[in-house]
């Protein structure tokens, strides 16, 4: 299931509750992102035990999430076992790149081949 998350608090508790978990730190001035937004809701219905979380980087309120994970532009997060596995800066990577990372994780835990 996706969650749009709004605090940094929130999304921790998130991130420590959940085995595999995808973040997308993204900004709704971002077009790759909103692009990117179907194919990160079509993966959360297909995964259901993996987390699929979305936080706008623009908020205020989630200024301590970013400076955690050293997020400056939309990224893509993967989290195991509550621990940063890997990250995608959006912008830098293709779309089918970063679907293809997502879909592996989602599947087995790893991005290899991704």
């Amino acid at each position: 299931m996706l969650k749009e998350v709004k605090t940094s608090d929130e999304l921790d508790v998130l991130i420590s509750k959940t085995k595999l978990c995808i973040v997308g730190f993204y900004s709704p001035k971002c077009l790759k992102c909103r692009e990117l937004a179907p194919f990160f809701q079509q993966l959360s219905e297909a995964h259901p035990k993996v987390g699929f979380v979305r936080m706008n980087i623009l908020l205020p309120s989630n200024a301590i999430a970013l400076r955690t994970y050293n997020i400056t532009s939309p990224t893509l997060v993967l989290f195991k076992d509550g621990k940063l596995f890997r990250k995608f800066e959006v912008e830098r990577h293709s779309l089918e790149r970063i679907v293809s990372a997502m879909e592996k994780f989602a599947e087995t835990g790893s991005t290899r081949g991704s």
